[in-house]
């Protein structure tokens, strides 16, 4: 952990989110730190690391270290998806889809999910596609 530590004093995003990763549940490494997951998370995505946002978002809408926020949840998934985040673009489409954090609209439900699918998922689901499933 302090070579991380090192990396991030360093100025490394990708250590910050590395770290950061670590902190949240389930806790295999340190025990789960929101607090200092949230600021090592958004240190990393200042740098503009997808999977930052990602986390960012899935925060957001569990409420883990935060006020469950639904509105900031589809924010954070969004910075994530347009930065190539498959499972972020997967959330805008279910967000879209059931009005979560944003008004429901069905024709960006399908743009959202259509692209999850472009970047590998079930666009059902949300689950990996397989080779047979392309």
């Amino acid at each position: 952990m302090s070579i991380l530590r090192q990396a991030i004093d360093a100025g490394s995003p990708r250590a910050a989110y590395a770290l950061a990763s670590w902190y949240l549940p389930p806790g295999r490494v340190v025990e789960p730190d929101f607090a200092e997951a949230r600021r090592l998370l958004q240190l990393a995505a200042r740098a503009d690391i997808p999977e930052a946002h990602y986390d960012l978002a899935v925060m957001h809408a569990k409420g883990e270290g935060v006020p469950v926020d639904e509105r900031a949840a589809f924010e954070w998934y969004l910075r994530a998806a347009i930065r190539g985040d498959r499972e972020a673009a997967y959330q805008l489409g279910v967000a879209y889809t059931y009005g979560e954090g944003v008004a429901a609209d069905e024709t960006l439900a399908e743009v959202w999910l259509d692209r999850a699918e472009e970047l590998g998922l079930d666009p059902e689901t949300g689950e990996p596609l397989t080779a047979d499933d392309r």
